[in-house]
């Protein structure tokens, strides 16, 4: 069986669109096959260790990006920032799964970890709380705590 992110990774040719592609900061990648693509960010990745954003035009494109990384590398290195679309976020609630997945990546990056951010045109440009804001948000609840019922039920809902 053929293995192309590992050939492209093991192959010097490759280092030097790597080098195009560091060069400048923000990067389109153009003419290449989808796959051609996640593989040279991936690659990217590999050399830099800096988390890179990748944005698609919607959340559709966005969400099928997200599981070929998947497939291609190991979850930790990659995280989903979606963002609903301004009509369908009118038409339906907002997902509690994409939620979750917002938080995790948000996490991420407050913890500076590199990786490789999906996420859609809505979702590269919201608005999100600040750092100090959301790492207040946070509860640090350990095993054997005491904690007051009320207190933590409106610490839930804030």
């Amino acid at each position: 069986m053929f293995d192309i992110n590992k050939y492209i990774n093991e192959h010097k040719k490759y280092d030097d669109v790597i080098e195009k592609i560091k060069e400048s900061k923000n990067s389109y990648i153009y003419n290449a096959a989808n796959s051609i693509q996640k593989l040279l960010t991936l690659k990217l990745f590999n050399k830099t260790k800096e988390t890179i954003i990748v944005v698609y035009p919607n959340i559709f494109e966005a969400s099928k990006a997200y599981e070929d990384y998947l497939e291609l590398t190991e979850a930790d290195q990659i995280s989903f920032f979606p963002v609903e679309e301004y009509i369908s976020s009118e038409l339906v609630s907002a997902s509690p799964a994409f939620r979750m997945e917002r938080m995790k990546t948000l996490i991420n990056v407050l913890n500076k970890k590199p990786q490789i951010i999906i996420t859609n045109t809505e979702g590269y440009v919201h608005n999100v709380m600040s750092k100090s804001r959301l790492e207040a948000s946070f509860l640090h609840i350990k095993q054997g705590d005491i904690v007051n019922k009320t207190k933590l039920i409106d610490d839930l809902v804030t």
